[in-house]
């Protein structure tokens, strides 16, 4: 699951005057682990925000710590630019998953050589990194926050670096940052053995998730995907569609995610994104 914030009891949570309060507490880190993640890309774009005289170095390693204290595995940020691009793995049924992300929107919270941040897009070395995650595992799974905000089209730099991803032989390229979902793009995955590579699956934006931007109806709409894999390939993928309540009187404040039919409340979201790589040109 993509992180947009630090998780830290180190400061009083940023204030946005005119937005939202980009940073959270400390006790969400269990709510996560109580949810059964097992993974989070630290690759949002306010990874290190914090409140005047704080450290945005400190409210990043410290979310990380929390995360590691809590056993979630975590990509895409570290004490120095070589963690923050490194790779984790895991074993889920006997198949071996590896897992990178990266931000694109923020360069100056990016990690460099002496300093912790988040590890940045570098368009020449992801192929490699991709391809060095692969030997450790069976599937690759990439995840960037990238692209334009409150748009429903991915950008020509999102379909380089998901093409790049693919084939150096990822399985599953996700993406997060725009807010609002947009297209999802089956390709051509590059074989790892010699044998066929079978597909890879691209997810250039999966909306919002927990957030409480409730002042439009694309970002209160979102979805997850359900991926099936075996040892081999992918084997189908699943959108589940999925919108946030918190603005009723009921439910105002919560802004809990809530899976809805796909044929009723959840058919408008399923529709935009089928409509939405018919707009893209062909690879």
């Amino acid at each position: 699951m993509p992180l947009e914030v630090p998780l830290t009891d180190l400061s009083p949570p940023t204030p946005c005057t005119r937005t939202f309060n980009l940073q959270g507490r400390a006790e969400a880190v269990d709510a996560v682990a109580a949810a059964g993640i097992d993974v989070m890309l630290t690759v949002g774009n306010h990874m290190k925000d914090c409140w005047s005289g704080c450290s945005g170095n400190a409210v990043l390693l410290d979310t990380l710590a929390r995360l590691d204290a809590a056993g979630i595995v975590h990509v895409g940020a570290g004490e120095n630019v070589v963690s923050a691009r490194a790779g984790a793995a895991i074993e889920r049924d006997g198949v071996r998953f590896a897992f990178l992300a990266y931000d694109i929107i923020a360069p100056y919270y990016a990690a460099t050589a002496t300093s912790p941040g988040t590890a940045p897009l570098d368009l020449s070395t992801l192929g490699g990194d991709v391809a060095a995650a692969a030997t450790q595992a069976e599937h690759v799974i990439v995840g960037f926050n990238w692209g334009i905000e409150y748009t429903s089209d991915p950008t020509s730099r999102q379909r380089e670096a998901a093409g790049i991803a693919i084939a150096a032989g990822a399985s599953l390229v996700i993406g997060n940052h725009p807010h609002w979902v947009q297209a999802v793009e089956v390709t051509d995955r590059s074989p790892l053995d010699g044998t066929s590579g079978g597909h890879g699956v691209i997810a250039y934006s999966l909306g919002n998730f927990i957030f409480d931007q409730s002042w439009s109806v694309p970002t209160t709409q979102s979805m997850v995907i359900e991926v099936g894999f075996t040892a081999d390939r992918v084997i189908g993928f699943r959108l589940r569609p999925v919108v946030i309540r918190g603005t009723s009187d009921v439910n105002r404040g919560l802004y809990r995610p809530e899976f809805v039919d796909p044929a009723v409340e959840g058919a408008p979201i399923m529709e935009r994104v089928w409509q939405a790589p018919d707009r893209l040109p062909a690879r």
